[in-house]
């Protein structure tokens, strides 16, 4: 409004609506109990990730998407260099969501799981 250019810049990681597109296909399935099948993938210039989910029924929880959840999203991103941590973080502090599993696929095929620790910060990345 005051002339002044922001620049927005991608966030080269999952996104909520990533993760309410994985929370909906759940959802459409949840009398099937086992949802170790369903998981989502993204590419990016910064890694390759995919995110699944391991909770139970009571922890699906759907309504993700949308300019609003990007605007918080993208806020509280600023704030991270280390995409894996703010990611995580975000899905446990903002969305409160319990049961995802973030995972980075190396170039050669490794797995690697990564987890935060209780003080908010990633373990160490194993392979899976």
């Amino acid at each position: 409004p005051d002339g002044t250019v922001t620049m927005i810049y991608p966030i080269r990681m999952l996104s909520p609506g990533d993760v309410n597109t994985l929370m909906n296909i759940i959802s459409q399935n949840i009398n099937n109990g086992d949802f170790s099948s369903y998981y989502v993938s993204m590419v990016s210039s910064y890694g390759h990730y995919m995110i699944k989910f391991s909770g139970t029924s009571t922890d699906v929880k759907t309504g993700f998407g949308g300019a609003d959840w990007a605007n918080k999203y993208r806020d509280f991103m600023a704030d991270y260099v280390d995409l894996e941590r703010g990611f995580l973080r975000f899905l446990k502090e903002k969305m409160g969501l319990n049961g995802a599993k973030l995972y980075e696929i190396k170039n050669n095929g490794d797995v690697k799981t990564i987890d935060l620790k209780s003080d908010g910060k990633t373990k160490d990345k194993k392979d899976c």
